[in-house]
């Protein structure tokens, strides 16, 4: 049995680091260390003021936070604990659960050593979720107030305050810009398009609808039927090719899904005495 042969490196390929992994591996660490000892000392420091303004209060859920960071740390520098363990009972010591709630802190911790800035909740921060303080304007008025006031506020002179003055002012504002910009021509529309993974937007395919009841109607599933089997699939047809089969994507909306005129539906059967009954298959 033939011995394989092993070539002689050269001594540029054994050339050594000038720092050894492991000593690198061990300066990390001790760096880590001393940024989560910096990170203890400043989170300490929060909680012990009284003064300090968590959202939510002293008994808040980012207090809580706070306290979790807290609870973690001091185990793992002045403990010595493994970090999974540790942020489990950190979890559980402040009413969170531990699988989830450990992965939590440790994230909590993560942003907290890094920037010094607890979580925030994104209660309210959807991008579908409007707030009347985020108009300059309102702001401005509130604002004025406050300081006309003194900073001293009687809470029904300002609910007042905003039913009078500021949101009438809001609401006709937005009615002008919803008949102005949103509705310029009176009536909604609605349009279907489609964009192919091939030829891009195929333009004829298109369908276009001014909704409404004294209009025409509202857009369903049967609409969507008539585009596809009379726009849609001849346009592809055309713009790629006949031999290719094509492979739909369509949004999640009401309007989209349809029923066959014959499908076993609770809603179109007769449940009173006399008069007909449809006749419906399941499937």
């Amino acid at each position: 049995m033939a011995v394989p042969m092993f070539e002689k490196k050269t001594a540029v390929e054994w050339e050594k680091l000038d720092v050894p992994h492991h000593e690198q591996r061990r300066l990390a660490k001790e760096t880590q260390l001393e940024e989560m000892k910096k990170a203890l000392a400043s989170i300490e420091k929060l909680l012990k003021v009284k003064k300090a303004l968590f959202v939510g209060g002293p008994n808040g859920l980012q207090a809580k936070h706070a306290r979790s960071i807290q609870s973690y740390l001091t185990m793992v520098i002045k403990k010595k604990c493994l970090s999974i363990d540790v942020s489990q009972r950190a979890a559980e010591s402040h009413g969170f659960a531990a699988n989830w709630g450990g992965h939590q802190v440790c994230s909590w911790t993560r942003l907290w050593v890094a920037d010094h800035r607890l979580p925030e909740s994104l209660q309210g921060q959807h991008a579908k979720v409007y707030s009347l303080l985020g108009d300059p304007t309102i702001a401005t008025e509130l604002r004025t107030y406050a300081h006309s006031k003194k900073w001293v506020i009687n809470p029904e002179k300002l609910i007042q305050l905003s039913q009078d003055r500021l949101i009438p002012a809001e609401a006709t504002k937005y009615a002008q810009k919803l008949v102005e910009e949103e509705m310029p021509h009176g009536q909604g529309l609605h349009q279907s398009d489609v964009i192919s993974s091939m030829v891009g937007h195929l333009v004829e395919a298109g369908e276009t609808m001014e909704y409404g009841k004294n209009h025409e109607g509202y857009w369903c599933g049967e609409n969507f039927c008539t585009q596809l089997t009379e726009k849609i699939i001849p346009t592809f047809e055309h713009a790629c090719c006949p031999r290719y089969q094509a492979l739909f994507l369509i949004d999640n909306s009401q309007g989209h899904s349809a029923y066959a005129e014959d499908a076993l539906l609770v809603s179109c059967m007769n449940i009173h005495p006399g008069w007909k009954q449809a006749n419906m298959w399941n499937g």
